[in-house]
């Protein structure tokens, strides 16, 4: 991750110009080796693009491991506040978009014990009738 903070431009795996919009500490959900669940490995990155890899304006919002973000080079910066002055309005509708992020789905082994297990298949068959597709 380097020194990423919030408000700085970077690149990530996917294609285009990012803005960090927030940081979120990320902790294991496992026990493997000397890792022990809990402990701190990081943040994610919750990430709002302006610009795709052509540098047409357009906004997205993505999140991933900070990790996986590059700091942009001074001459991708300039050229970012560049447009920026150049188009009040693109400024205007990107700093006033509300971040939304999608919700993801991950898996998990959560290492539960039969009771608990017994205690979320339950809960879940109660859930199962009012959830849709």
């Amino acid at each position: 991750m380097g020194n990423i903070k919030i408000g700085d431009w970077v690149t990530q795996y996917r294609t285009g110009y990012w803005m960090v919009k927030e940081l979120h500490p990320k902790f294991s959900p496992f026990e493997v080796g000397t890792v022990h669940k809990g402990d701190w490995q990081g943040y994610y990155a919750v990430l709002q693009k302006a610009f795709g890899s052509t540098f047409k304006f357009g906004i997205a919002f993505d999140t991933c491991d900070a990790s996986l973000c590059t700091l942009v080079s001074k001459e991708q910066l300039a050229r970012i506040k560049t447009y920026f002055e150049e188009h009040p309005k693109d400024k205007l509708k990107f700093e006033s978009s509300k971040v939304v992020v999608p919700p993801s789905i991950t898996t998990v082994h959560l290492q539960i014990d039969d009771q608990q297990q017994a205690i979320l298949s339950a809960a879940i068959e109660r859930m199962l009738p009012t959830l849709t597709l």
